[in-house]
């Protein structure tokens, strides 16, 4: 609140200068949000007082808080030729998600190229993921063709895939929709083990 006529002169006539000075004295750009911001610093001498004055203006950053779903592993378990697909899906956002899928294809690919390339692909339901919770889904179990050699598999999981009715990003609005995917190589050795190729599947 202004006390004195001097003060209330005084503003006016920095209102009066504000506004014949703007493109000297203050700077306005957007942001990259595109909202309008500015930062003037005004300044007005008389004979017997100097009244200066800074102004700054911003626009707060609103960020909507969304789940962020991510393949964090693909986890192969093997028993006697029989081996069990799972995916760890983590939400690594700031909302709970929503109940959504985990695709996965996996190709069983003999080492020395003799056998056939035998392709699998295995859905399954995703349910809502809190923040910050991990949890292992179970894919399916697949049977090697063989348990006499080594067999590498090519694991790629997507999790919430696009869908008929969202063909692009699937059915959780997320703030990342670009981590979805995950790859993995690995080998399952057979009696005579080759070390010397990708990891060993666990």
């Amino acid at each position: 609140m202004l006390r004195s006529p001097r003060l209330r002169i005084a503003a006016a006539l920095l209102v009066t200068f504000a506004a014949s000075q703007a493109a000297q004295a203050c700077e306005v750009w957007r942001d990259d949000l595109g909202h309008l911001r500015t930062n003037c610093k005004l300044s007005l001498a008389r004979k017997d007082y100097r009244l200066d004055v800074a102004v700054e203006h911003s626009v707060a950053r609103y960020q909507l808080a969304l789940p962020n779903l991510l393949p964090r592993k693909n986890k192969v378990f093997t028993t006697m030729g029989q081996v069990d697909l799972h995916v760890d899906i983590r939400n690594d956002g700031t909302k709970d998600s929503l109940a959504t899928d985990v695709a996965l294809m996996v190709n069983v690919v003999d080492p020395a190229g003799v056998q056939p390339t035998v392709t699998h692909a295995l859905t399954a339901a995703v349910p809502a993921i809190t923040v910050g919770q991990t949890p292992r889904i179970y894919l399916g179990t697949i049977t090697l063709p063989s348990t006499s050699q080594d067999w590498d598999l090519q694991l790629i999981s997507a999790v919430d895939p696009p869908t008929m009715s969202s063909q692009v990003w699937g059915r959780v609005y997320e703030s990342n929709e670009m981590d979805n995917v995950r790859s993995r190589l690995c080998r399952i050795y057979g009696p005579n083990p080759d070390t010397t190729g990708p990891e060993q599947c666990d």
